[in-house]
């Protein structure tokens, strides 16, 4: 594509998104949605296109200043409600904490002792399930697109030493269930990434807040069952040639064996372990001083680790270099399609604008009569369906008055239906729009075409869609009722 025609479709979707919010501004209210709900409308869905085909920094920052000059609030308000949110400042030190963690070369080591485990001679499946328990294991640790950018170099080696081409049909089934695998690791953490924005919108509208704790219980047993389950399908009805492979031994892949971890790898991987057991103690701990002051800390805790890491010298060097690391590892766009999202989120459900209403008069014809067991089946399946068009936030976002509007009505809980809704919607990789590990599949087309990935992909997600189906709705009731 030429470089005048890319410039000319970005300049017409910018229209396109500015046309959307001119549209709901200046149309007529409709019942029961208020002006002012009209223009959060416009507000949504203009950043939610922009987002899609624009960009997801600068439509973040207009979307914050648009709600501060919608009647909302006013600007200031805004701009202090989503950039100084402390889960927006969490989720910063926490990609300056995992970022730290990268540099140091740990996810590296991580991955080569994976790799390297006498198990894997001559079990070419077990092997491959090592790959992606890898990736899972190094998402949970950093973030999703780290592992891939560290994972792939790696395969490619693996690929070219085993004499794997890149139309083997095994290459293009690895590099795209990595991706999964590290999707999942990503759907585990509600620490990070997404989840942090949709607990928090979770607990403005309901008044209740979902601890870590048994959100990653569930989102643990679901990520594992469904890397076996990714396996099976692979050996069992993709069926890939591996003959390649058939007699692999560790030591081809240990030609550079490990060493012990460094004194600095050390203290990083205690700081994420502390962080980690820090943020899940105040689900298990009873009520009481200790508890509240974990609590008070949740959002603190990563700024005090990053801090401690600046202090703290070995031969003279920080554990943490801020400045380097933050150049390189903090994923600004992230940061700020949060800040905007929690905004606009919050903004969505208040008093006044008629949008729950909206919602009420929508849905109750379309569930009204469903039992909650089949509610909960259709929550999970149009949330995988939308997350995998676009944000994922975004998504989980909408979802959540919709199936706590329903909750109320049937007398239950809304935490089973919301745990099961947040993780599904982080598995988004099928479009180059779902998410940043769609982006980076579709745009490795040295490797894969779109094909492949369309192909792999929804296979992959469709199976860790039943794996959340038949195995998270009883274990997520077992966990939290």
């Amino acid at each position: 594509m030429s470089s005048q025609k890319i410039k000319s479709t970005y300049g017409l979707h910018v229209i396109i998104s500015a046309i959307i919010l001119l549209v709901f501004w200046l149309m007529p209210p409709i019942a029961p949605v208020t002006p002012l709900g009209m223009r959060i409308l416009g507000i949504l869905f203009s950043v939610i296109y922009a987002w899609m085909f624009i960009d997801t920094i600068w439509p973040s920052l207009i979307g914050i200043i648009l709600l501060g000059i919608s009647g909302y609030m006013p600007v200031d308000k805004a701009i202090t409600t989503a950039l100084g949110n402390p889960l927006v400042n969490m989720i910063l030190y926490i990609m300056i904490l995992t970022g730290a963690i990268s540099e140091a070369g740990l996810c590296d080591y991580v991955a080569k002792w994976f790799l390297t485990r006498k198990i894997n001679n001559g079990r070419p499946w077990v092997f491959t399930t090592m790959i992606l328990v890898a990736s899972y294991v190094l998402s949970v640790m950093t973030l999703v697109t780290s592992s891939l950018f560290l994972l792939y170099p790696i395969l490619y080696s693996m690929f070219e030493q085993f004499k794997l081409k890149k139309e083997d049909a095994y290459v293009k089934i690895l590099l795209i269930s990595v991706a999964m695998a590290g999707t999942l690791g990503f759907a585990t953490t509600p620490y990070k990434g997404a989840l942090p924005a949709m607990f928090n919108n979770y607990a403005n509208i309901t008044g209740t807040s979902i601890d870590y704790f048994p959100y990653m219980v569930v989102a643990v047993i679901l990520s594992l069952v469904s890397i076996l389950a990714m396996v099976v399908v692979i050996k069992y009805i993709l069926r890939p040639d591996i003959s390649a492979i058939k007699n692999i031994n560790y030591e081809q892949l240990n030609k550079e064996p490990l060493q012990p971890l460094t004194k600095k790898q050390m203290i990083l991987l205690d700081a994420l372990v502390f962080y980690m057991i820090w943020v899940l103690m105040p689900s298990i701990l009873p009520q009481g001083v200790v508890r509240d002051f974990m609590n008070n800390m949740q959002n603190g805790i990563a700024i005090l680790l990053v801090a401690l890491g600046c202090a703290l010298k070995i031969e003279g060097e920080p554990i943490i270099h801020f400045q380097k690391v933050i150049s390189k590892y903090a994923a600004w766009s992230v940061i700020l399609i949060v800040a905007s999202a929690i905004c606009i989120g919050n903004a969505l459900t208040a008093e006044g604008t008629g949008i729950i209403p909206l919602l009420e008069q929508i849905t109750q014809p379309i569930f009204e009569g469903k039992s909650i067991l089949v509610f909960t089946i259709l929550m999970i399946v149009i949330s995988f369906v939308l997350t995998n068009l676009c944000n994922n936030m975004v998504i989980g976002m909408l979802m959540i008055p919709i199936f706590y509007l329903f909750t109320q009505q049937m007398n239950t809980s809304s935490l089973p239906i919301a745990i099961l809704v947040f993780f599904i919607t982080c598995i988004a990789m099928i479009t180059p729009s779902s998410s940043p590990v769609g982006a980076i599949l579709h745009g490795n087309s040295q490797w894969l075409s779109a094909k492949d990935i369309y192909k792999y992909a929804t296979v992959f997600c469709v199976a860790t869609l039943l794996v959340t189906i038949i195995v998270g709705l009883p274990v997520v009731n077992l966990i939290v009722g």
